[in-house]
């Protein structure tokens, strides 16, 4: 990715969940940042890894995630994260304006940033949290 080692692209915008996020309030801890889609089996495989990093944050505070939704309905999107559970903020993308910032190709993709707002990794296909736990406690 030609993002790799540069500062990561603005994200920020309305949450489906009515509220708002901005990637810069994170800044001193990673992020990582995940475009997926209902309608993506490897999207639904990588999930619960998503819900593992999530509780990960949760107990150590050394990361947040965001979701970015990659040409879907918000409807499907909300019902899947009520079934699979996950609380972290999701973006819509109607425009698909991020996912061409960012050049994503085909969904799952991930981006991993570091608490100085750098982006160290592009993960293709679904993310297992135990790489990108050993990533950040590596650094």
């Amino acid at each position: 990715s030609r993002l790799l080692d540069k500062r990561v692209p603005a994200v920020k915008g309305d949450t489906l969940g009515g509220g708002t996020y901005d990637i810069d309030s994170a800044r001193g801890r990673f992020v990582l940042v995940n475009f997926f889609a209902t309608w993506c089996p490897p999207c639904i495989a990588e999930h619960p890894d998503l819900v593992e990093l999530e509780a990960y944050g949760a107990e150590t505070g050394n990361i947040e995630l965001v979701s970015i939704v990659f040409d879907d309905d918000p409807d499907k999107v909300e019902a899947l994260f009520g079934e699979l559970r996950g609380s972290w903020p999701v973006l819509g993308d109607s425009s698909a304006t991020l996912a061409v910032t960012f050049q994503v190709a085909q969904v799952p993709e991930s981006f991993l940033i570091d608490p100085n707002g750098v982006v160290v990794a592009h993960l293709t296909g679904g993310i297992e949290a135990d790489d990108v736990i050993a990533a950040i406690e590596g650094t």
